[in-house]
């Protein structure tokens, strides 16, 4: 923060208040000042507070912008996940992309992270992609059904309709959980 620690504090506070009276316009106005309030040397927590708060106000392209300022992309974590969700919902599929890659790379993959960049090649038209994702994630995870669904979608997509057939054979239904 620029002036004093306070200000951001206060003007996170009234932006909430904002919200929740239904003041969203008002609300996003001081989010985004906030934002602009703070750099690089900002302390960790007062960015984190930022970011959580231009997220939860659906404000992603500003949210990336205040995560990208202290996560470490190659370190995979639940903010890596909010700011490669971030990307995506700001349509930043590039860059959700490149950060899936070093997510991938460090070996900590999971079914949200293969979900999303599933979600992502299909957004942008490469439903082959789409497809090998979910495939080489459940190569080592074969009980990971949400990627399974997800993978039925994109063979939906492509007309697949045996592979679907065959998916759904494997999922097991609600009697049997």
């Amino acid at each position: 923060i620029k002036k004093n620690d306070t200000q951001l504090f206060a003007l996170l506070m009234e932006a909430r208040l904002n919200r929740q009276t239904g003041d969203t316009a008002t609300a996003a106005t001081l989010l985004k000042d906030a934002l602009k309030a703070v750099n690089d040397s900002s302390p960790t927590d007062e960015l984190s507070l930022l970011a959580d708060a231009l997220y939860a106000a659906e404000l992603y392209q500003e949210a990336s912008e205040a995560y990208e300022k202290f996560i470490d992309p190659n370190i995979f974590s639940p903010m890596s996940k909010r700011l490669l969700n971030s990307y995506y919902r700001a349509g930043r599929h590039k860059d959700a992309l490149e950060l899936g890659k070093l997510i991938n790379k460090s070996g900590d993959s999971d079914e949200y992270t293969t979900e999303m960049k599933s979600s992502i090649y299909e957004a942008i038209g490469d439903l082959a992609s789409a497809e090998k994702v979910c495939i080489s994630f459940l190569s080592n995870h074969p009980n990971a059904h949400a990627v399974k669904v997800r993978l039925a979608t994109v063979y939906y997509r492509q007309n697949k309709t045996t592979e679907i057939d065959e998916l759904i054979d494997t999922i097991p239904s609600d009697a049997d959980l």
